[in-house]
């Protein structure tokens, strides 16, 4: 009794112009759980192999060299086993499936039985090729007693053995035992050698057959051979005739098992490799949706702390010590903005969403405007900022991961440095017709680094001084991630150190030289877009922990008409602080919370700038965006300035406001003097 059908889960390729001939393979192996995928050339299956097929299954007769290419490029791919498909009965179609390299062939119109008889087997055996034994075991098979006898003297020494006269009860040992070689008589009773064989290959597809004759002629051996047959022995047989020959077979058989077995592993190892690769792929995703989330929800309510902080500064006058308190609250909060602005880009850049602009800046104008930053921050420290003489005035690459690099080496340096002096020396050196390398070292006057520390203090969450009692603060990050940036702006950060002498770290980064000054700059910074460089100050991501902001100042009312805001924002306390912003800086607020209110209150009022959330319910910002956007096209009216307002401070959300329609982003939190110097862009 037949054994039933294995049940198998793989994946099919087939290749073949007519599309009939995929659905007839997968309704064959239905119960099979078999993936079958489909194409109608040549050239679209070498695209479509990718190492995760368990099969293919080829069309003998595509265009020009489509065939073997698809089988060369299989086997490239690690499938063990190639089917071809072919509709000519020919006799020689069997020679073709060797000379091809294939492993069998399904004549069309495809029997399902004949196809499972094919496919089942070799799906099967791609399992059992793990152990591959060292000698072969032999199926003989002829009526003859005096020749079973004979043959089974000349191996059973070597060989493990098995004998039988019937053909039919040799493919039922072929259905129970596995068996490496076949040798069969050409002519029996029963059943014919080469039917037998074609039997034989159903149940064990990778054996060998070696077929007895007593009527050797040329059309025997052709059809022998035709049939898959490795070799044909004329009848009488000697001993050493039949170890000789059956020798080579299995040296044969052996190497194509080793082969298999190797393109089976391959096979196995590419869908593992794409199994990590997805699951990478979707952790990244996961990671990135995480960040997104978390700036998000860290960020608005750090808006709501720092913007009622600095409405309290710029219009309450407190008392001395009052003044003291919201200095130490505000700060506070600004040192764990940085923290955090640290903590997001380093995850950012793990999960492959940090990016680099590259703008046009001025050096000098940079350095200088870190200077005076620095000096307001640490009066009590003495800052020395040394510009080469022969420094170009224009480069180009990211000022604000630059600065943000910059800030963190200097907020080091004040951190260790409690009196003497800090000294800032910068130089560039050309390497070609554009490119520039930035030298920038900054050295303290502090107590120094142990030689054997100096590389740990590179390594996250390290510290020189990790004792409960440390005199320094900070988080171990900085460094670490300031060394990240350096080496994705094309340099790299280290360090110099002696105990007792102060430490001196050396900053390079590889910028473009511009020699043309860019045109139409009217008195904003000298990247040419002062709404850039707003927004870039805006998103706290450039700021050490600790740096604090301008002292913010609402300054004259406008002069001319008052400018009408529509602001949307879905958090009630920080709708509320930055209305109480917009009103203090001169403009008159109209506030909605989502952004379906949006878009009903700008098509019932005119507003001179909008103010847009990014994730609120009911519509987010980007889709209320691209209403607004709509409806200004359907009318005749002027294209109003949208900003965006977003938690989002991965430098990928940028790109997808600008896409939305809008025009500047406003990273919370919002600061009232970027919220000024960005409406003052917008009102031109």
């Amino acid at each position: 009794m037949d054994k039933p059908a294995p049940t198998v889960a793989a994946r099919l390729l087939v290749v073949d112009g007519e599309p009939s001939v995929a659905a007839d393979v997968g309704s064959a192996l239905e119960d099979l759980r078999c993936d079958v995928v489909a194409v109608g050339s040549g050239a679209e299956a070498v695209e479509a192999l990718d190492g995760t097929f368990d099969l293919v299954l080829v069309d003998r007769r595509l265009p020009g060299s489509g065939c073997s290419e698809v089988i060369r490029r299989a086997r490239h791919d690690g499938v063990s086993d190639v089917v071809l498909l072919s509709s000519d009965r020919a006799a020689d179609t069997r020679r073709e499936v060797l000379r091809l390299g294939a492993d069998a062939l399904v004549h069309k119109p495809i029997d399902p039985e004949s196809l499972r008889g094919v496919v089942v087997p070799m799906l099967e055996s791609d399992r059992t090729l793990d152990v591959i034994p060292e000698l072969p075991r032999i199926l003989v098979v002829d009526d003859d007693e005096m020749v079973r006898l004979s043959v089974e003297a000349s191996l059973e020494e070597h060989y493990d053995v098995a004998v039988t006269g019937s053909p039919y009860e040799a493919l039922q040992y072929l259905r129970t035992r596995p068996f490496e070689i076949l040798i069969t008589d050409l002519m029996m009773a029963e059943m014919p050698g080469l039917e037998l064989i074609r039997s034989a290959r159903t149940a064990q597809p990778l054996l060998i057959a070696i077929v007895m004759t007593g009527y050797a002629s040329k059309r025997a051996a052709i059809s022998s051979l035709q049939e898959g047959a490795y070799d044909l022995l004329e009848k009488p047989l000697t001993p050493a005739l039949v170890r000789e020959t059956v020798a080579k077979a299995w040296r044969s058989l052996r190497y194509r098992l080793e082969n298999r077995r190797l393109l089976v592993s391959l096979r196995r190892t590419n869908e593992e490799l794409r199994i990590a690769r997805d699951a990478a792929q979707a952790a990244n995703r996961a990671k990135s949706r995480f960040l997104a989330n978390m700036s998000h929800e860290l960020r608005t309510p750090l808006n709501g702390i720092l913007g009622s902080l600095s409405l309290l500064e710029a219009t309450v006058r407190f008392e001395p010590g009052q003044v003291d308190w919201v200095r130490q609250a505000r700060e506070s909060g600004e040192a764990l903005l940085g923290l955090l602005s640290t903590v997001l880009d380093m995850a950012g850049a793990e999960a492959g969403v940090l990016e680099l602009s590259q703008e046009p800046f001025g050096l000098a104008a940079l350095f200088e405007d870190i200077g005076r930053e620095w000096r307001a921050r640490a009066p009590r420290r003495e800052l020395q900022i040394d510009l080469a003489e022969d420094l170009p005035p224009r480069a180009k690459g990211d000022p604000r991961r630059l600065r943000q690099v910059l800030d963190q080496l200097l907020a080091n340096a004040h951190r260790f440095t409690t009196e003497g002096r800090i000294t800032v020396s910068v130089r560039t050196e050309e390497r070609g017709d554009d490119d520039l390398l930035l030298f920038v070292d900054v050295a303290d006057s502090g107590p120094g680094i142990p030689p054997d520390e100096l590389e740990r203090i590179f390594d996250r969450f390290s510290q020189v001084d990790e004792s409960s009692t440390r005199r320094h603060g900070g988080a171990g990050l900085g460094l670490a991630f300031g060394r990240q940036l350096a080496r994705a702006m094309g340099g790299d950060l280290t360090a110099t150190s002696a105990p007792g002498q102060g430490s001196t770290f050396h900053l390079v980064a590889r910028l473009e030289i511009l020699e043309t000054p860019p045109q139409n700059v009217d008195g904003g910074p000298e990247s040419g877009d002062p709404a850039a460089a707003a927004t870039a100050e805006s998103q706290g991501n450039g700021q050490a922990p600790g740096r604090a902001p301008e002292t913010p100042r609402p300054g004259p009312r406008p002069a001319g008409p008052t400018r009408r805001a529509l602001l949307v924002e879905d958090e009630a306390a920080n709708r509320r602080v930055i209305t109480q912003m917009l009103s203090l800086l001169g403009l008159e607020p109209t506030a909605v919370d989502n952004g379906l209110r949006a878009v009903e209150a700008f098509e019932q009022g005119e507003f001179d700038v909008v103010i847009m959330d990014c994730q609120m319910p009911e519509m987010d910002g980007f889709e209320a965006a691209r209403h607004i956007r709509n409806l200004e096209a359907e009318g005749p009216g002027t294209r109003i300035p949208i900003i965006a307002l977003t938690g989002l401070a991965l430098e990928v959300h940028r790109g997808r406001c600008l896409d939305a329609g809008m025009d500047h982003v406003l990273t919370k939190p919002v600061r009232l003097q970027t919220l000024r110097d960005l409406l003052a862009t917008t009102s031109n």
